[in-house]
């Protein structure tokens, strides 16, 4: 990538990083995360794949199970905001798209009230991690990468994921729980509240 502020592709990206241990760049609707987690594996081979992001897309979450299932990341897990979950503020289309999202990725999609944004790649063989302000969908955005090798970063970023996740719950609940007039419909659907009268 040399000088270049703003990066074309994830897969310069990633190798920028592999290759001077540290990069921070920007983007601008080149590519989305998923795009970051093809070019963590092509990079580094077949690896481990942990995610933050506020939202994911049924796409994206079939195409990590694909990845899965082929061999391509050998785990993942997808940490990402239970905002989705409150039906009584989403559209029958809206339902649709997370019934589809947690029917790809199953009990490796949990829920929490997070905004963190994160993708983390590891083996035996190397190491990727990218901290950015991008979601997983594809955007006309400029978006910021804090991408690095370095081993201290990934297990830093490994403990924060981990810790991240106890603060998150897989889908549980019903998934039209008609709690329209709670206001923390939520929390209670995470279970994190009792359910109000």
């Amino acid at each position: 990538m040399g000088d270049r502020l703003v990066a074309r592709s994830a897969g310069a990206m990633v190798r920028s990083a592999v290759k001077d241990g540290h990069i921070i760049t920007l983007t601008y609707g080149a590519f989305a995360s998923i795009d970051v987690v093809r070019a963590m594996f092509r990079e580094i081979g077949p690896c481990h794949i942990r995610v933050s992001t506020f939202r994911i897309n049924a796409d994206n979450a079939r195409q990590l199970a694909r990845w899965l299932e082929s061999g391509k990341i050998l785990s993942v897990e997808v940490l990402t905001s239970a905002k989705s979950l409150d039906f009584a503020k989403v559209r029958a289309a809206e339902r649709a798209q997370l019934d589809a999202t947690v029917d790809a990725l199953g009990d490796a999609l949990r829920f929490g009230d997070l905004h963190t944004k994160w993708v983390i790649g590891w083996n035996d063989e190397g190491a990727v991690t990218g901290i950015t302000s991008a979601n997983m969908n594809k955007n006309r955005r400029l978006e910021m990468w804090d991408m690095s090798s370095v081993a201290e970063v990934l297990d830093r970023m490994r403990a924060i994921h981990v810790e991240a996740a106890k603060f998150t719950k897989t889908r549980e609940a019903p998934r039209h729980p008609g709690d329209k007039k709670s206001k923390r419909g939520t929390n209670y659907i995470l279970g994190l509240v009792e359910r109000d009268g």
